[in-house]
């Protein structure tokens, strides 16, 4: 499991605000790229949320533009939070995704991209899993730390 697509959207618009990313959607489209590619089948973590292989990412990437720094962001995002947030794991988590939706989008001032229109889900009832504070704690922590950070610590 991995933080819902709403949750990635919400870190990268705190980097987006930032202004430390010229292209703001192949930004975005580097951030979400992977968990739409999942939803195919296809391996697009370089191995497992709980610990994707950034040798093999930066094999393949370069980590210079704007789409692979998104991608690799949400890679970090999928790492943290697996081994970081969630201490067990429950179905129950998607249904704290879809009522966490509404808060997100507003709190962070976001808009779904297209490419998630049919995915993204809203509702309504009390979270299970998550919490709002360690969602929002999450989300500070991951979008405060400069990209140069991740790759030291990844790279």
């Amino acid at each position: 499991f991995m933080p819902g697509y709403l949750i990635h959207l919400a870190i990268v618009q705190n980097y987006i605000n930032q202004k430390v990313v010229k292209d703001e959607s192949s930004f975005i489209k580097g951030a979400i790229l992977p968990d739409l590619l999942k939803r195919q089948g296809i391996d697009s973590h370089f191995g497992s949320s709980k610990s994707p292989n950034f040798k093999m990412f930066f094999k393949q990437y370069s980590n210079q533009t704007d789409f692979e720094k998104g991608y690799f962001i949400h890679l970090i995002a999928d790492y943290l939070f697996y081994n970081n947030v969630v201490k067990s794991w429950s179905k129950d988590i998607y249904k704290d995704y879809n009522i966490l939706s509404t808060y997100l989008i507003n709190k962070y001032n976001f808009s779904i991209p297209k490419e998630l229109w049919e995915v993204v889900k809203f509702d309504v009832g009390e979270l299970k899993v998550l919490t709002v504070q360690d969602v929002d704690d999450f989300i500070y922590s991951v979008s405060s730390k400069p990209f140069s950070y991740y790759y030291k610590l990844f790279g």
